[in-house]
């Protein structure tokens, strides 16, 4: 079994308050959200793993035997509609981070191997599944067993988000609220109350370089007008160097007056990075009383990006 764990390599991946490790050619795909569930897709040519949760009672957490005997019945049902064959292989007790759970292999039109668990830290009933072909049961199997080792389903300080290549960790009272990812400029944004957090990034920057010059005139140019569209009318305030993980980066400064009540401040940082071939930027935006309170924060989140 430790031969073919090798043939991946395999790489941290964040979402939705969930960490775990995967191989390094899948990337998420399918995102859906509401407040009190969640589900994510990661493919590799075509679907491979699927991840959901939905909150729960901590007092009083559902049965887990329930839920997959319930969850395996709607499988089940799908496959008989379809006209494929349906077998549970087996159901086995496993261990994710302490947590009781459940396993589930099943065959049907391809193979499924999953898992099951509640975690009563974050109050959430989490599920996980492998989809693949017969043949691949061996590397499959490595990779199930590699996502229960290093899954993190509840933990002190800020989660991981990954976007594909790009690293960064951002507190848990931070909410992702809307984002558009696409082959060449891609956004995220995160609320906390009046604060606000603001992921982007540029693919295939040598090229975007080529007809913009420079960050400064990228930043002003492409990236500000789509990320900082809905703060009113900014005040520039001034742009500074500053040192990002080893990167030159620029540090834009604005003032907006938000409402008659609200005035904000804008920090936005930019920089590129070589390696990873990307423009890459984070901006806060706050009240501007909420400032020095926010410096830590705003300089810890900065200091855990990582983009190779």
């Amino acid at each position: 079994m430790s031969e073919v764990i090798h043939v991946f390599k395999f790489k941290k991946f964040g979402w939705r308050m969930l960490e775990f490790e995967i191989p390094d050619t899948w990337e998420l795909s399918v995102d859906a959200k509401r407040e009190d569930f969640a589900y994510f897709r990661l493919d590799h040519v075509y679907p491979r793993l699927e991840v959901k949760w939905e909150k729960i009672s901590k007092k009083k957490p559902p049965s887990l035997k329930t839920s997959v005997n319930e969850y395996l019945k709607e499988m089940q049902k799908r496959a008989k509609k379809s006209g494929y064959e349906y077998k549970v292989i087996n159901i086995r007790e496993v261990k994710v981070m302490k947590h009781p759970a459940l396993s589930f292999y099943v065959r049907s039109t391809g193979e499924t191997l999953g898992a099951c668990w509640c975690c009563p830290d974050t109050e959430r009933l989490i599920l996980f599944q492998l989809v693949f072909k017969r043949e691949e049961y061996p590397q499959m199997y490595s990779v199930f067993q590699k996502i229960l080792q290093t899954m993190r389903c509840h933990k002190e300080g800020p989660w991981l988000w990954y976007f594909y290549g790009f690293y960064i960790r951002i507190p848990e009272s931070y909410s992702l609220t809307n984002y558009k990812f696409t082959p060449g400029f891609s956004k995220a944004f995160f609320k906390k109350g009046d604060v606000g957090l603001i992921v982007a990034y540029h693919t295939v920057a040598n090229v975007v370089l080529d007809e913009y010059g420079d960050v400064d005139n990228w930043f002003t140019r492409v990236c500000k007008p789509q990320i900082l569209e809905n703060l009113g009318a900014l005040k520039f305030l001034g742009v500074h160097n500053v040192m990002i993980n080893g990167h030159e980066g620029r540090e834009f400064v604005y003032a907006s007056r938000f409402s008659l009540f609200k005035r904000l401040k804008v920090l936005s940082y930019s920089w590129l990075c070589e390696k990873l071939n990307r423009l890459l930027n984070v901006t806060f935006y706050f009240p501007q009383k909420m400032e020095r309170v926010l410096r830590g924060e705003i300089d810890d989140i900065l200091d855990s990006s990582r983009c190779h």
